[in-house]
């Protein structure tokens, strides 16, 4: 039976069990929010250097925005997550994680399900890695070289220093597309966001249908704003 609480973090939960056997504290947060880019269409190669100067010069940005407001944002979380949603909204192509995430039930579903399925699932990836990511954003960070995983899909590593020596590894796919750069998957440790995300909401749409899913989905938002 699926979870029906809908804990929008599945990825968090099995990179969280990976974690315990190691005894390493968990990191959610970097693949929604590190990946802003331009592209200047002179070829992937020289987009995936761009990716990565990128990633580093949009980092320092977003730490030097965010760490004088931490402790704001231990009691306020609505601040963290219109910080998050303001540098993530352009950079993350949900349509094409949706497409993915509910393979069939995105093609059967209507307009108007496909708007609001949309709508409440960017509500749900802000409040669940908006936290984390003040967490854990100013910790050390590795940037490793960007590689290319198709004529249009570029994956960009990082590895983000703990505790103890311990490392995690996050890695952001994304693609061109116009004159930026957009997001379509994050692994924490080979955990893949989209693919956990599509075990449950599959699950719970192929029993309750899209209406069904949808309902879940806005009980959690509301959850997150009590």
């Amino acid at each position: 039976m699926p979870d029906y609480r809908m804990r929008a973090g599945d990825a968090i939960g099995q990179a969280r069990a990976r974690r315990r056997r190691t005894s390493r504290p968990w990191v959610t947060p970097l693949g929604l929010l590190l990946m802003l880019g331009l592209w200047a269409g002179v070829g992937l190669a020289a987009a995936v250097t761009d990716a990565e100067e990128f990633v580093r010069r949009t980092t320092e940005q977003l730490v030097a925005e965010i760490k004088p407001k931490a402790r704001q944002f231990e009691t306020e979380p609505a601040a963290v997550y219109s910080v998050v949603e303001r540098v993530m909204s352009e950079h993350i192509d949900l349509e094409r994680m949706a497409r993915w995430i509910l393979g069939k039930h995105w093609a059967r579903a209507t307009p108007a399900q496909r708007d609001a399925f949309l709508a409440e699932f960017k509500k749900i990836l802000i409040r669940t890695y908006s936290r984390p990511f003040v967490d854990y954003l100013v910790r050390p960070l590795s940037f490793l070289p960007a590689r290319p995983r198709s004529e249009d899909d570029v994956a960009v590593p990082i590895q983000v220093s703990m505790t103890a020596g311990q490392t995690v590894s996050v890695q952001f796919d994304m693609h061109p597309q116009a004159s930026t750069w957009k997001i379509h998957d994050v692994s924490v440790d080979g955990v893949s966001l989209v693919a956990s995300y599509r075990t449950s909401y599959t699950a719970l749409a192929n029993k309750s249908g899209m209406d069904g899913l949808l309902e879940k989905m806005r009980e959690l938002n509301a959850r997150f704003d009590a």
